[in-house]
């Protein structure tokens, strides 16, 4: 319960005037403190202590319908603690003493001589103090209330003694132990429930704590009925106020279930021994039942063991009352306790009242199963209705301890059998590594199997490729091949599923063998089975699984050295055929060596796609090679073989050749491996077949996104174009279309003319127009040059440039501006710029960008590319970067530059010189005099002042020798 805040006065008194001014006076004291209401009804005041509307109850004493002591009775009646105020004219002893026998919280008169302000005041002091005490009280009265649930759920004994061992305070488990009720308690001391033997040592603990210690001893406790029970005392000093000792509190802990463990340990460890010791199955059993004392005193306890053949639970060892009672058994497939605790290999306990199996457990009021593993089970007969922790604990040690024997005994058995199976299998090794013929592995391995399986029944099938059927080729029995549809669906299982299948309750579908009730499959690999099978049910356990696969191991590896001599043949007659893919390869090596050479002479379109088809038709392989164009029909415009007339066809028919096309879209070859089934050639199969063409393939020629046409070749034979030969084609493709954009570029040079492209941009999110939008200024960049990662750009802008710096300083992507020289009114400014997408959309295409105009509402890009550049294909790639970019002129323009210079720069000059040759030149460094020295140009590049001047001089050098020749 939480104080409400301002508290709530209730005032109750059949005058409503003085009602009126007591709340008023109560009100001014308070200063918003306190939240006061009225009511004339001492009804209304039981309505708000159940309600909880109310704080405390100021009450008149003398009121017609209800006098303020019968109030107070009724509030009393709800809460024995409310605060409850009276207020009486009247002030005699007798009232007071009526008030004070009914628990009134306090007493105020108020017709004294005091004003009604003092009694307000005064009223507030006693409401307010009694508000906050009755509040105290309540939760100091939740915390002793919580903490007497939390001791009395302890286990423990918690108390508190005086000095002297009188007890002060104890826990209901200090009841329960002894037997004494509360009342014999208090009149105890430690002396009297502690036995006379041990009070030696009782106070000499005493005497310890008295001094300060903290002990802990142990003491039997004696209890009313005479006996006593092990206790584990701690106790420690409580101190005063003044420092000195002025009791004793502690814990006592019953050491009964302890001690029980302790005695149980010790004979669980004698048994572990035995356990350890025991060499067969019988002395197990005889530990386990000797031991079954120290888990229940008095038990009437049971081994079962499983006997396999009769797949029951047999008793092998039991207590003398259960042993007297006769032998009984339980059948696995029952539905009894120790099957179910059996099979599931948990715990269980049950009444004796709800085991219904017939049998009679004389004294045993309850029956607790615990499982042995997958040996059987062990029961024990308890005269309790429910074994207490500590008999499950020890239960379950035991019979863990029993399983692990058990296990070794069964592990021991089965390695001795194991070894007699491996000098079988040994004494086998030699014969299945001389066995040079599938059969005759069959046949070892039918042998071995008797050998060393208890098994009437075995056979080996082999897989039979031709038909999809194993066929049995050694073995028992006159057996049919097995397939999908037909019976022995066992071995067809373990076949397919590449996997050993055990059946231990087969039907005649499943059965290899018509008798046979159960069956073990192992796959010999991809080359058949084995199976082994026997009449009766449950017949083969996990040692003759274990010894199955160890021979089904050696003979899939005899059958596995078997399959790899036959491959070894057949690897022969493949290396032949390779050797002579080898040498076709090496033709076509030096077909390719003729072509490129031919290609490096080559100085037209013209020669360079008639020295590819004629030196590709050289090669006895291909019949037929083309190289043309899509515009949008095909247009041929070189060939070489065998088909001027199957090219005049494949025009007529197929002008559009969706095979090319889908080449030159795809950018990828499309390959027909056989011309006589692959739809794709459907209408020209008759022509073509005609002529001897088997296979084809069609090659894009692409290089840097610029299309020049396909080459398509035929070939005599189907497949002709896989592997690696169609690789060594696509190489050949990419160089040819190297070759002729050389050339272009060379004719381009030679004739002295280009394209150039204006482009229009809008919203541009680049640095510069960044830059430019940031200064409100407008930027001319007439130089772009590489520089490192980003790139070297020269801006001129009207005027002074102050503001470009100052925005340029604020930029991420904008770095190391610097003014390079200044007019009265132009500034040329030099910054590297990283990540600007108009740059690379230009650059990224190979062209040649002469002017960046970048304003703050946008600008323009005017770049140079070659004649021959598919405008539309190059503006869509522009707009993958800049979706504004729109085309707004195109001018064909004479190159002057290009007909003096016969080679382009970048192909006579490294990247850093041409990059120094450009920042010269915008600079003003060839000017007189010069703008900026070489040192001032070198620090814009980001190099020494000597590697500036070594780099301009190799590049002038170049363009000279270009131009003038070289000097002799």
């Amino acid at each position: 319960m939480l104080v409400s805040d301002p508290y709530r006065l209730l005032l109750v008194d059949d005058d409503p005037a003085f009602l009126d001014l007591l709340q008023t006076h109560l009100e001014r004291a308070a200063d918003d403190g306190v939240d006061v209401s009225t009511t004339t009804d001492p009804t209304d005041a039981l309505a708000a202590v159940e309600d909880e509307t109310a704080d405390c109850i100021v009450s008149d004493y003398s009121m017609p319908e209800r006098t303020g002591l019968e109030l107070l009775a009724a509030v009393r009646a709800r809460d024995e603690r409310f605060p409850f105020v009276l207020l009486t004219a009247e002030g005699s002893e007798r009232v007071a003493s009526d008030a004070i026998d009914a628990s009134v919280t306090s007493y105020l008169r108020k017709d004294g001589s005091d004003s009604i302000r003092a009694l307000a005041e005064h009223l507030l002091d006693t409401a307010s103090d009694a508000i906050r005490r009755y509040h105290r009280d309540a939760v100091l009265d939740e915390y002793l209330s919580f903490v007497d649930t939390v001791l009395g759920a302890l286990d423990d004994v918690i108390y508190v003694s005086s000095p002297d061992g009188t007890p002060l305070y104890w826990s209901d488990e200090l009841r329960d132990v002894t037997g004494y009720d509360d009342a014999d308690l208090s009149e105890l001391t430690a002396a009297d429930v502690v036995p006379p033997t041990h009070h030696d040592a009782l106070e000499a603990t005493i005497a310890a704590v008295l001094d300060g210690e903290s002990v802990t001893v142990r003491l039997p406790l004696e209890r009313d009925d005479g006996g006593t029970t092990p206790f584990e005392f701690s106790a420690a000093p409580l101190y005063g106020d003044d420092g000195d000792v002025v009791g004793i509190a502690g814990i006592g802990r019953d050491l009964t279930e302890r001690e029980r463990y302790e005695r149980a340990f010790e004979g669980l460890q004698h048994t572990a021994t035995r356990l350890l010791e025991a060499d067969d199955r019988t002395a197990v059993v005889d530990a386990v039942a000797d031991t079954v004392e120290y888990v229940v005193p008095v038990s009437h306890s049971v081994v079962y063991l499983v006997e396999e053949a009769t797949e029951r639970l047999v008793p092998a060892a039991a207590t003398a009352d259960i042993a007297d009672s006769g032998p009984f058994h339980y059948d696995l497939t029952e539905d009894t306790p120790a099957v179910r605790v059996y099979h599931s290999g948990t715990p269980e306990q049950y009444a004796v009242a709800d085991i219904d199996d017939g049998r009679e457990r004389g004294l045993a009021d309850a029956a607790l199963y615990v499982p042995l593993g997958s040996h059987g089970v062990l029961v024990f007969g308890l005269e309790e209705h429910s074994a207490p922790a500590r008999v499950w604990t020890l239960a379950d040690i035991l019979a863990t301890n029993a399983t692990a024997a058990l296990d070794r005994i069964e592990r021991t058995a089965a390695l001795r059998d194991r070894e007699r199976a491996l000098a079988i299998l040994h004494a086998r090794s030699d014969d299945f590594s001389r066995a040079s013929d599938p059969d005759e592995v069959a046949d070892i391995t039918v042998e071995a199997a008797h050998d060393v399986l208890d098994a009437p029944r075995i056979a080996v099938y082999r897989w039979d490729d031709a038909d999809g059927r194993l066929r049995p080729v050694a073995g028992d029995g006159d057996l049919p091949p097995v397939d999908a549809s037909g019976g022995g669906r066992l071995v067809w299982d373990a076949f397919v599923d590449q996997r050993t299948v055990v059946e231990h309750d087969l039907d005649a579908e499943h059965a290899p063998w018509p008798d046979a009730r159960s069956a073990m499959a192992y796959p010999l690999g991809d080359h058949g089975v084995f199976v082994a099978g026997a009449p009766d049910r449950s017949s083969f356990g996990e040692r003759d699984a274990a010894v199955a696969d160890l021979l089904v191991t050696n003979a899939t590896s005899a059958l596995e050295r078997a399959a790899r001599e036959a491959d070894l043949r057949e690897t022969e007659v493949q290396l032949r055929e390779r050797n002579r893919d080898l040498q076709r390869l090496n033709r076509l090596n030096r077909v390719i060596r003729d072509i490129m050479g031919a290609l490096v002479q080559a100085d037209s379109r013209g020669s360079v796609l008639r020295a590819v088809c004629e030196n590709l038709a050289t090669d006895d392989r291909y019949a037929l090679a083309w190289i043309g164009t899509l515009d949008p029909d095909i247009d041929v415009a070189a060939w070489a073989g065998e088909g001027e007339s199957f090219l005049d066809y494949v025009i007529e028919r197929d002008a559009e050749h969706s095979r090319a096309r889908r080449a030159v879209e795809s950018g990828e070859p499309v390959v027909v491996e056989d011309v006589l089934r692959d739809p794709t050639v459907a209408d020209l199969r008759r022509e073509a077949m005609a002529r001897g063409f088997r296979s084809a393939i069609t090659l894009p020629l692409r290089y840097n996104d610029t299309d020049y046409g396909v080459l398509e070749l035929y070939a005599g034979v189907p497949d002709a174009f896989v592997g690696e030969e169609r690789d060594v084609l696509v190489e050949l493709a990419a160089h040819i279309a190297n070759a002729l954009d050389t050339v272009e570029r060379s004719e381009t040079l030679l004739s002295g003319g280009s394209l150039e492209l204006e482009f229009d941009l809008d919203d541009v999110d680049d640095p510069l127009f960044a830059l430019a939008r940031r200064a409100d200024r407008t930027l001319d960049v007439d130089a772009v040059a590489p520089h490192d990662d980003a790139w070297l750009v020269y801006a001129t802008v009207d005027g002074g440039a102050d503001d470009v710096l100052a925005a340029a300083e604020q930029s991420v992507t904008v770095t190391d501006a610097d003014v390079v020289r200044s007019a009265s009114d132009t500034t040329l400014l030099a910054f590297v710029v990283s990540n600007t997408p108009v740059v690379e959309a230009f650059a990224d295409r190979a062209a040649t960008i002469r002017h960046i105009h970048a304003t703050p509402d946008g600008g323009s890009v005017t770049a140079v590319v070659r004649p021959s550049t598919d405008v539309r294909a190059f503006a869509d790639g522009v707009r993958t970067y800049l979706p504004s970019a729109d085309l707004s002129r195109r001018t064909a323009t004479p190159d002057t530059a290009a007909s003096s210079v016969r080679h382009d720069l970048g192909e006579m000059l490294t990247d850093r010189q041409l990059q120094t040759l450009r920042a010269a030149h915008a600079n003003g460094y060839f000017e007189w005099p010069r703008q900026r020295t070489g040192e001032e140009v070198a620090s814009d590049l980001g190099v020494s002042g000597p590697t500036f001047h070594q780099h301009l001089r190799k590049a002038l050098a170049a363009v000279l020798d270009d131009v003038l020749g070289t000097p002799s």
